[in-house]
């Protein structure tokens, strides 16, 4: 006497297919985090436009001189220490500093305005200082 013993089982089981749409979404997303698209589009840019290549370059790679960028600072900073002490008319603080009054910026505004007084009343001008 021979028996056959058969035994089935209930388990589930899964079959792997690939999902083309979560597969271009995470291509997308690692060229976006790699900044490929931004790189692509620089360097077409920067290099395939003829003319136009060289006005982009000048203004995105901008050459910084910092000799020149600390003369040029100084040089306004005099223009600018030379106009503030031509208006100065009082001093401040125990130290003396120079200050500008209300009453000279009024006299100020008067003169640089005097053409658009038509459109400027007092009150406006008051407003100002």
């Amino acid at each position: 006497n021979r028996a056959i013993l058969v035994q089935a089982s209930t388990r589930t089981s899964n079959m792997w297919h690939p999902d083309f749409s979560k597969l271009v979404m995470a291509f997308t997303s690692i060229m976006v985090l790699l900044q490929i698209p931004l790189k692509a589009v620089r360097f077409f840019t920067l290099t395939c436009l003829g003319e136009l290549s060289k006005l982009y370059k000048r203004v995105i790679i901008q050459n910084f001189d910092i000799q020149h960028e600390t003369a040029s600072m100084a040089v306004t900073l005099m223009s600018n220490s030379v106009a503030f002490l031509e208006l100065s008319d009082c001093t401040s603080g125990t130290q003396r500093f120079p200050g500008i009054s209300q009453a000279r910026m009024e006299e100020r505004l008067k003169a640089a305005l005097q053409q658009r007084r038509h459109l400027l009343n007092d009150s406006e001008l008051q407003a100002f200082v």
